[in-house]
């Protein structure tokens, strides 16, 4: 039944990306039909040229996460695109809210964790998980901030969070689209408008206080302010939308909501409902490819993931690329890059090991 809703192997992949690309104009005409009906946005794909990520040329594969940084899931997803023949894009939210509760948006704030443990059967990793400080500002201040005002606000958190992102597009040479500003467009477009949005009004006491978000009902006062108070519409009214942007085959969501683990249990369902809506609007659902779920080993951050090393896992991710399942795929990669600071610590034993070797036997090595 999820493979209904997900491209996961491959030979898929292609096959939709080619596919999408030859029905481009019809699908950009059923989505504007679409969308025209249910928000009374004129023309919704002329809005995504004007206002969404920047063409490459290729189809690119978009991480989207409140604040995206160089942990496991993301320096392994911008392999994975990779393997795909996909650019990689990177999709931060800054006008999200921070929540301590939240397992994507905690880790970029807790002290990095070197993997260190290595055994000689199969590699393994030791993670450990910090988030009482960092800076010394509690995390659990930083609670419904919104998170484009962390570094303002909290210079300490504000250069890890910028640092730590800046990383990952430094890392993988991904492109960045920040969604924020399209969801203000579509509240501005649309004549059909969002029973409530978040706002962020200035806190009381002054603009050294975090912005008191609230979710208010949508008003023509608010409209008359809008581009300066609204935030975001709620997930209810722009999740229609938010899949409407993997439509043509220009850009591909790289997700999943099969997280057993999830913390949004009604995610999976608004999902499911949402993509048989667009369905039976237009005929397509939109280009998802399937990754593994999030998970806190997805969230670490291992330190020894540089730039040189980056060359070293593309080298060795090509081993890889005879695997056609992609979620199969991703956890092979994702493992590859956990594994990586045991990989090298065993390569620099064996080198040493060579060396010693060449050494006793008279510079030749056996």
């Amino acid at each position: 039944m999820q493979h209904a809703y997900y491209i996961t192997t491959k030979q898929q992949l292609e096959a939709e990306i080619g596919r999408r690309s030859d029905s481009c104009d019809r699908i950009r005409d059923a989505v504007d039909s679409a969308v025209r009906e249910k928000y009374g946005i004129e023309s919704f794909t002329g809005l995504i040229d004007k206002m969404g990520p920047r063409k490459t040329g290729r189809t690119q594969g978009f991480l989207a996460r409140q604040i995206p940084y160089q942990n496991i899931e993301g320096v392994s997803v911008s392999v994975l695109c990779q393997l795909l023949e996909l650019d990689f894009l990177i999709g931060p939210f800054a006008d999200d809210t921070f929540s301590t509760s939240s397992l994507d948006k905690v880790p970029p704030l807790a002290p990095h964790t070197r993997m260190t443990r290595l055994k000689r059967d199969r590699m393994t990793t030791s993670i450990t998980e910090r988030y009482e400080e960092y800076g010394g500002i509690p995390v659990n201040k930083l609670e419904s901030t919104v998170i484009r005002d962390i570094p303002r606000l909290y210079p300490d958190l504000g250069s890890v969070v910028e640092s730590r992102t800046g990383e990952l597009a430094r890392l993988t040479s991904g492109n960045t689209w920040d969604i924020s500003s399209f969801w203000r467009m579509c509240i501005k477009e649309a004549k059909k408008k969002p029973e409530f949005v978040y706002i962020g009004e200035q806190h009381i006491l002054g603009e050294e206080f975090p912005r008191q978000v609230r979710k208010v009902p949508y008003t023509s006062e608010l409209e008359e302010n809008g581009e300066a108070c609204a935030l975001r519409p709620s997930a209810e009214w722009y999740y229609f939308l938010y899949f409407c942007l993997y439509m043509t085959g220009e850009t591909v969501l790289m997700e999943t909501y099969s997280n057993p683990r999830g913390q949004v249990a009604e995610a999976e369902q608004l999902f499911m409902r949402t993509v048989d809506s667009i369905r039976a609007c237009t005929g397509e659902i939109p280009a998802i490819v399937q990754i593994q779920p999030l998970s806190v080993p997805m969230l670490a951050i291992n330190a020894d993931i540089t730039p040189v090393a980056m060359v070293d896992i593309q080298r060795l991710s090509a081993s890889l690329v005879s695997q056609t399942d992609i979620p199969t795929l991703h956890k092979s990669v994702a493992d590859l890059v956990i594994g990586y600071t045991a990989l090298k610590k065993w390569h620099a034993f064996f080198d040493f090991g060579l060396k010693k070797n060449a050494y006793s036997n008279g510079g030749q090595t056996t």
